[in-house]
């Protein structure tokens, strides 16, 4: 995903955090929006043949992406957040990235940028859950078309991640919320852009990551693969690449850290 050097992951319940003073990335598809910082200069990022510059991209999911600069700090919120859906319906209508400026306004995103290199350090930083929850209520103060998701589609996304690693069976969360298995799958899309299995993989990744915090030693992918409730290092590493074009060798290398965020109050 981005360069060889040192980064920090900082994991929270509700988003991820990555820091690093990388020059350049590639690749980079997410299956959720993302928000993206540079906190030393400008960002050219690359989408088939169109070019964007800026200092803020509101990237939209799902779509290959590849830039040059100066650090970056980019944020992914776990699909079917607030911050998530907020971010969604701000590029929904966008295949591109898209350089914000009213984002930039945000005193948060100001933070982050006036303290990026605290957040290179890799130590607990108590400010970062507050500043994250102010991102989110600037995103959506500031998004033109969001509209709440379906209640069912809402229904099983917070039965999954309640009862995880627990999944059950779709055809009985469907058959309680009224649906086919089929209409199930086509609500949760149409509100999430994301499909079930997805978002279960999201889960997964998360867990592990959040394994990774708590572990005292470095973890090797396979312990990390089973912490996350992975069948094995495999799926871990195509969750992974197919999440952040990145493998888990290299997320979990000796020059990486991860950084637990507790929540606000």
């Amino acid at each position: 995903m981005m360069g060889d050097e040192t980064g920090c992951l900082y994991v929270a319940r509700d988003w991820l955090l990555y820091v690093s003073e990388c020059q350049s990335y590639s690749g980079l598809k997410n299956n959720a929006p993302a928000l993206s910082i540079s906190p030393r200069g400008t960002w050219t990022v690359t989408h088939g043949s169109s070019e964007t510059t800026g200092r803020v991209f509101l990237h939209p999911p799902n779509v290959e992406r590849s830039g040059h600069g100066f650090g970056v700090i980019a944020l992914w919120p776990l699909p079917c957040t607030p911050l998530s859906m907020a971010l969604y319906a701000a590029t929904k209508n966008s295949v591109a990235s898209i350089s914000s400026p009213e984002l930039l306004d945000c005193k948060a995103v100001q933070k982050l940028i006036a303290l990026f290199p605290d957040l290179l350090k890799g130590h607990q930083q108590d400010w970062l859950a507050e500043a994250i929850g102010s991102i989110e209520v600037h995103v959506t103060a500031i998004t033109k078309d969001l509209r709440p998701p379906d209640t069912r589609a809402m229904g099983l996304a917070t039965l999954l991640r309640r009862n995880f690693p627990s999944q059950g069976n779709l055809g009985d969360h469907a058959q309680k919320l009224g649906l086919s298995k089929e209409r199930l799958r086509h609500v949760f899309v149409h509100s999430f852009n994301l499909r079930i299995s997805q978002y279960i993989a999201w889960l997964k990744l998360h867990a592990t990551l959040t394994y990774a915090c708590s572990s005292l030693s470095k973890l090797t992918v396979t312990e990390a693969a089973l912490a996350g409730e992975f069948f094995d290092a495999a799926h871990l590493a195509n969750a992974s690449s197919r999440m952040f074009a990145t493998r888990p060798s290299e997320t979990l290398a000796e020059t990486f850290h991860f950084v637990a965020v507790p929540d606000v109050g």
